[in-house]
């Protein structure tokens, strides 16, 4: 049978079912790229809010902002006044004395001359040793701090949750004048 060319084959397009599973495999996976971005999202926001945690505690330690930190009070002071694990009390050279407490929302506070400087965050306690060094060169956890040369500063950082891990930051450093 002679072809004519008005004749044209009835297979241009896709046929229903097969239109309906091309669009179920699109839908599937951009809901499964749509949950990876999420994962990805959530991951990053928690990390960021982590190394902010840190990095405050670690500028809390050392210098927070143009304030002297808590290992630079720990240095200066001549006494202590109270140590336990949410609160530092010292006696600083000079009319004005300084105060750290870890307050009940997990932030870190420094209380000079009445005035209070939030120092950092996610704090749950910090730990404040003194070390002297005894006449037969044996180095002994001290009480008082002007009789130490050493001091370590220990500070617990916790992550979101219960279950999610805490970190502690330690630094440490020689006393001035001793």
């Amino acid at each position: 049978m002679p072809r004519h060319p008005h004749h044209q084959s009835l297979s241009r397009g896709f046929t229903l079912p097969e239109l309906l599973v091309g669009v179920l495999l699109m839908a599937m996976a951009a809901l499964v790229m749509a949950r990876m971005i999420g994962a990805l999202a959530k991951g990053s926001l928690y990390t960021a809010r982590q190394s902010a945690a840190l990095s405050g505690s670690r500028r809390a330690l050392v210098n927070a902002g143009g304030e002297r930190g808590l290992v630079w009070a720990a240095q200066e002071a001549s006494a202590v006044r109270s140590l336990d694990a949410s609160t530092l009390q010292l006696v600083l050279p000079g009319p004005v004395n300084a105060d750290f407490i870890v307050e009940g929302s997990s932030v870190l506070v420094k209380t000079e001359g009445g005035v209070d400087f939030k120092q950092a965050s996610a704090i749950s306690s910090m730990t404040v040793s003194y070390y002297g060094m005894g006449a037969d060169g044996l180095i002994s956890q001290s009480t008082a701090a002007s009789q130490a040369s050493l001091v370590q500063v220990v500070l617990t950082v916790k992550g979101k949750a219960a279950k999610d891990r805490t970190y502690s930051i330690v630094s440490g450093a020689w006393l001035r004048n001793r």
